[in-house]
């Protein structure tokens, strides 16, 4: 099991680093070509596409990772099932985002929204026809094929978004490049995991999908709204422009969380669901992967916070300065997320979600407040609301969390504090940089030694205070070619 969950890791970073770099690459090409007022209203209109995507992705196939059912034929109903509520689901979803488009339109006062919100819902039936094969290939943790899909995906998407805006077709450059992406990984999904469905639609059992799948629709659901409000906010209050220097700064926030935590939510959710069935310690592996997932966190978000103003600046010009402006709040939120995205993915391997839900219920209440009270002030207010509501919320998430296998908050806090004492000796070497180099280099010269100096510092600092953790990377580490090894045997079987 170690040599697997180092294997999944292993293929899980791989591709999340060159997807990522693809998909930013892609991102700032497209954001260049069209400018920021092309750009802001296609992000209107993906804040409900996407929102109907999130109610797609993992959530009814979720149950499917945990399921101890060993009938095969048992197994293949819960399949099925879930496969035609996925398909329906998503019908409904892009029935409602075709008819309600002109009325999102009239509310953030731009008639553009509409046609592109209509023609991206078809995204939502490529996720929902995804679902069920990925969630096989995660539960076998067959990370190679979803490493695989991920990068085609994203590489496709791509050569079409960037071809679209280079020929100026504007916002629709991302209309097509997420089209392309979704679809391409529906076929690579159901190629790779070799399930296709065999039964019809009427015949399928839907009680079969209570329990743990309605639970992670919800938890999407809310997930969404945290994430969604503050580009709703600001197009209601401040307009196209507004809405992309915000979404700019949260999509450089986003692609650092996705890189830290997409590798070890990955796992941890099959990896923890396999040792809740084998009778494992799934405490003390929480703990340790929440130590590891502090560690690259608040190390990366703190990095980020001091250099993001100025390679916004260098990358993108004087157009999307504000945006660089809006980045050090959105980091403090970021790494407290990187660990609420690690207690869900070890919640939903226990099938223990509820308290946390309702926890997550309350963050999209008091988010939806605080943002749009910060709306009317501009993007950086908005920042700084969303960095309140997860300082604020963070402490009620975990305790949730905790109290499903009645794990101590000292234990919890002792996993933090060696990365926080790290992080902190690293924030103090790159405040001293800055004070002695910031204006005199050049931003060209200042990026690359500010990121050299404050991953040596910390790296420094982490081997003296958390020589533990350090020392349980070197273990995960070498079970990869191991676990690599064993993937590759059961993928061949």
């Amino acid at each position: 099991m170690e040599g697997r969950i180092a294997a999944g890791a292993a293929w899980t970073v791989a591709s999340n680093w060159i997807e990522q770099a693809v998909a930013f690459a892609v991102y700032v090409a497209i954001a260049r070509f069209i400018g920021a007022d092309a750009f802001g209203v296609a992000a209107m209109a993906l804040a409900f596409v996407m929102l109907g995507e999130v109610l797609l992705r993992d959530t009814l196939a979720e149950g499917l990772i945990s399921n101890d059912d060993s009938d095969d034929r048992a197994v293949r109903k819960h399949e099925e099932s879930a496969f035609w509520a996925l398909v329906l689901f998503a019908a409904a979803i892009i029935a409602i985002l075709v008819a309600g488009a002109p009325v999102i339109a009239r509310l953030f006062d731009d008639a553009r929204v509409a046609p592109i919100m209509q023609t991206l819902a078809p995204t939502c039936l490529f996720v929902a026809i995804s679902g069920v094969p990925t969630a096989k290939l995660r539960r076998d943790m067959a990370f190679r094929t979803l490493a695989i899909r991920a990068i085609a995906g994203v590489i496709g998407g791509g050569l079409v978004g960037v071809v679209m805006a280079a020929n100026g077709m504007g916002a629709w450059s991302l209309v097509g490049q997420r089209l392309t992406l979704v679809s391409v990984n529906a076929l690579l999904a159901m190629t790779g995991a070799r399930w296709f469905p065999r039964s019809a639609p009427w015949t399928a059992d839907f009680s079969l999908l209570r329990g743990l799948g309605p639970k992670v629709v919800m938890l999407r659901s809310l997930t969404i709204i945290i994430t969604q409000t503050p580009v709703i906010a600001l197009g209601v209050a401040a307009g196209s422009s507004a809405v992309a220097m915000y979404s700019f700064a949260a999509r450089l926030v986003e692609i650092t969380l996705f890189l830290i935590v997409a590798p070890i939510k990955r796992v941890v959710q099959p990896a923890a669901a396999a040792m809740k069935r084998l009778g494992g310690d799934t405490r003390r592996f929480f703990a340790d992967m929440t130590e590891l997932t502090a560690l690259a966190a608040f190390a990366a978000f703190a990095g980020l916070a001091f250099i993001g103003e100025e390679f916004v600046g260098l990358l993108m010009g004087d157009e999307w300065r504000l945006a660089g402006a809006i980045i050090a709040p959105l980091c403090a939120a970021g790494a407290l997320t990187a660990l609420t995205e690690i207690q869900e993915g070890y919640l939903l391997a226990l099938d223990k979600p509820s308290r946390f839900l309702r926890a997550t219920f309350a963050e999209a209440l008091i988010g939806v407040a605080l943002v749009a009270l910060a709306s009317a002030y501009g993007p950086i207010a908005v920042g700084a609301a969303v960095a309140l509501r997860a300082a604020a919320m963070a402490p009620i998430r975990t305790a949730a969390t905790l109290s499903a296998e009645n794990i101590g908050a000292t234990r919890y806090l002792s996993a933090l504090t060696g990365p926080l004492l790290a992080t902190g000796a690293m924030a103090g070497v790159l405040a001293l940089w800055r004070a002695f180099a910031g204006d005199r280099l050049s931003a060209l010269a200042y990026l690359p030694a500010t990121v050299l100096i404050g991953a040596a510092s910390f790296l420094a600092a982490a081997a003296i205070v958390t020589p533990s953790t350090v020392k349980r990377m070197r273990i995960y580490a070498s079970g990869t070619a191991r676990g690599a090894a064993t993937e590759r045997s059961v993928a061949d079987s």
